[in-house]
């Protein structure tokens, strides 16, 4: 695909990264109340140092461009790990996020169908 250029490429990985993002959010929000539940994060490779890769070797990866990270605070006497006010602003975040890029990708492709009709 790549007539469709490299910013397309790097779009459609941003896409996917929110979309990870969201899912490990989502399951935060959802455990809420679970005793011991740790929150989680995904952390993605290009943005981390060389040790901190080394220690992610533990955890679940998703695709080749993220790990699941536990954050390690407990807040609450049950061992619950879940700020739900920061895990609303971090939903409100990405979403905002994904939004931004699938506009991009519209109009990319909208760019794309214009020169296939020739302009019209």
């Amino acid at each position: 695909m790549n007539w469709l250029g490299s910013d397309y490429a790097t779009m459609t990985q941003a896409v996917d990264r929110t979309v990870a993002a969201q899912k490990v959010i989502s399951a935060n929000i959802a455990n809420v109340d679970t005793p011991g539940y740790k929150s989680k994060r995904v952390v993605f490779g290009d943005m981390l140092d060389s040790e901190m890769k080394m220690s992610l070797k533990r955890h679940a990866t998703i695709g080749s461009s993220g790990s699941i990270v536990e954050q390690s605070s407990a807040m609450r006497n049950d061992g619950n790990g879940v700020d739900i006010d920061l895990e609303m602003s971090e939903l409100s975040r990405n979403q905002i996020e994904y939004e931004a890029l699938v506009e991009q990708l519209n109009r990319k492709f909208s760019g794309i169908q214009s020169v296939i009709r020739g302009g019209r």
